[in-house]
C-alpha cells in the first residue's frame, strides 16, 4: 500500500527503520530535514506505517552516477517481493531522472554489506552484478562492503 506522503512521522519512520536495519553508521542516518521524499520509494500498511523503504541519492560531483541505499523492509513483510518491488522502482526512477537536461544516473551502484547475503541476493535478482569491495572503518565496526552495479539502465546509441 503506498504511502501518505503528507503524514508527519513518515520522515521519522524511515530514520527509525533505518537504525533499526542496523547497516547504516550513526553519522550516516539522515535528519528529517535532509530526507526529500520525492527521491524515496516506501511502503506502509494499513495504519500508515512504513513497513519498507529506499531511495535513491544522486552522488555529487558526479552528474551521471547515482546510489540505491538504506532498503529496508519489516521482518513481518519479508519473503513477499516487497524489496524487489521498491528496488524496482528506484531502478524506473533512476532511468528517468534528468538535471538540467543530462541523463543523471546513466550508472546505478548498491553499496551492500558482505554478510548481509540477503540483500545482495535482491540486487543480484534484479540484474546488478558485483564490481568492487572495499573496507569502511567504523567506530564499532568496519563494513566489508560491495558495491553492485546495474550493467546497463540507458542505451549510449
Amino acid at each position: 500500500m503506498m504511502c501518505k506522503l503528507d503524514n508527519p512521522s513518515v520522515k521519522e519512520q524511515i530514520i527509525e527503520n533505518i537504525r533499526k536495519s542496523g547497516n547504516t553508521p550513526e553519522p550516516f542516518i539522515p535528519s528529517a530535514e535532509s530526507i526529500n521524499l520525492n527521491d524515496w520509494e516506501m511502503e506502509c500498511d494499513e495504519n500508515d506505517k512504513v513497513i519498507a523503504q529506499g531511495n535513491l541519492e544522486s552522488n555529487s560531483g558526479d552528474w551521471y552516477s547515482c546510489t540505491i541505499q538504506k532498503v529496508y523492509v519489516d521482518e513481518k513483510y519479508r519473503g513477499k517481493g516487497i524489496g524487489e518491488r521498491i528496488v524496482q522502482n528506484l531502478i524506473f526512477k533512476a532511468k528517468a531522472k534528468k538535471n538540467k537536461g543530462f541523463d543523471d544516473c546513466q550508472i546505478l551502484t548498491a553499496d551492500v554489506d558482505r554478510s548481509n547475503e540477503v540483500s545482495r541476493n535482491l540486487f543480484e535478482k534484479v540484474g546488478f552484478k558485483i564490481k568492487e569491495s572495499f573496507c569502511v572503518p567504523g567506530d564499532k565496526k568496519k563494513a566489508d562492503v560491495l558495491r553492485m552495479t546495474l550493467a546497463e539502465i540507458r542505451n549510449c546509441r
